[in-house]
């Protein structure tokens, strides 16, 4: 069982990198597309739930240009890429909080919270914050 547990790990190591991967363009995909839907600006759909002209136009800024930096922040190797994957994980946390909170803050301490998206999205993204390297 062991020799199957070390030829495991040796095989999934080599290709280790992708788990990342995956996880970025899930985002960043998300982001760009939940963003995107929001067009044109300034979002009707936000100035519907009583949202301001110009928060009508940041969200969906906020959340095409978030997802794209994720993505293309992956591409940039050493310093740069950090700090660019951590600034827009930040961004994309943040503003993940703030939705969770304003707009679905019934789903605070139950179950439902944990049944949608948008923690998955506020996961992912505090991983990004937090792993140490590309």
């Amino acid at each position: 069982m062991n020799r199957l547990n070390e030829y495991i790990n040796e095989t999934f190591e080599k290709v280790s990198f992708i788990g990342p991967w995956f996880l970025r363009i899930i985002l960043g995909v998300s982001f760009f597309l939940y963003g995107y839907g929001k067009f044109p600006l300034p979002s009707e759909m936000l100035i519907g739930f009583g949202f301001p002209n110009s928060i009508a136009t940041l969200v969906p800024l906020v959340e095409v240009i978030g997802g794209i930096g994720i993505i293309l922040s992956g591409f940039i190797s050493g310093l740069w890429g950090q700090l660019l994957t951590r600034v827009f994980a930040l961004v994309l946390t943040v503003f993940m909080v703030f939705a969770i909170v304003l707009a679905h803050s019934d789903w605070l301490i139950t179950a439902d919270l944990f049944k949608n998206i948008q923690i998955y999205l506020l996961g992912v993204s505090l991983y990004f914050v937090f792993k140490p390297k590309n």
